[in-house]
């Protein structure tokens, strides 16, 4: 799945795509989902995680 981070989250939260998260993690040994950032999104990433590390003093 590709798209804007907001519709990209949207449907994640979809309870059709949560259901089949949770068939296939019963069925399906290792069975993950991985998100990955690219342009724009990577800036954004990395300036979250220097927030959540300053907020729990790391």
């Amino acid at each position: 799945m590709k798209g804007e981070v907001a519709r990209v989250f949207e449907l994640l939260d979809d309870q059709t795509h949560r259901d089949l998260m949770a068939q296939g993690s019963v069925l399906v040994e290792h069975y993950r989902l991985d998100m990955l950032a690219v342009g724009e999104s990577i800036q954004r990433w990395l300036n979250d995680c220097k927030r959540g590390l300053t907020a729990v003093g790391v």
